[in-house]
């Protein structure tokens, strides 16, 4: 593996880093931009990898610096080294032997969130394609360690819903 990416098939990706809609900026600049792509190519499947910015820096996150990306402050600092464990996990187990779940694990402290969980668990249940699973839970402020799963065995799934925050 030369660490080089073959060319992307067309996909679908939705990327939202931050927990609100939109990102403050004083000019053209806007920060962070969600991914927004509709996939024609059904049987191929890809791993899309992008920097958890919850370990960028503040001023990053929030354009406290009057969302100026040349400050060194305001830049994401790459792949932590934590994460390692993590990515080498997912790739580990084949797209074909994962199961068709939808996976999240979190705390119950933002309304959106309740919002999303209840959506998902709740009598108004969103329609997802079968045979597609929710093995989606909140907890309190962080989940007990009999509730949690460790970050290496979300990748046994293929779905997981990102909520950071």
């Amino acid at each position: 593996d030369d660490g080089r990416l073959p060319p992307m098939p067309n996909f679908t990706a939705i990327v939202n880093p931050h927990d609100r809609p939109y990102q403050e900026a004083r000019h053209d600049w806007c920060g962070l931009v969600p991914i927004l792509s509709n996939s024609r190519i059904r049987s191929v499947h890809v791993d899309l990898m992008m920097p958890d910015f919850s370990f960028a820096p503040i001023t990053y996150l929030t354009n406290s610096f009057l969302a100026d990306p040349s400050s060194t402050f305001a830049v994401p600092r790459g792949w932590p080294e934590e994460q390692l464990s993590i990515y080498l996990a997912g790739k580990a187990t084949a797209w074909e032997n994962k199961r068709r779940t939808l996976f999240w694990r979190g705390g119950e402290t933002s309304p959106t969130r309740r919002v999303y969980s209840d959506a998902l668990t709740g009598e108004a249940t969103v329609r997802l394609p079968a045979p597609l699973y929710i093995d989606f839970k909140l907890c309190g402020a962080h989940c007990l360690p009999s509730e949690g799963v460790r970050p290496e065995d979300w990748c046994r799934h293929q779905f997981l819903l990102s909520m950071p925050g």
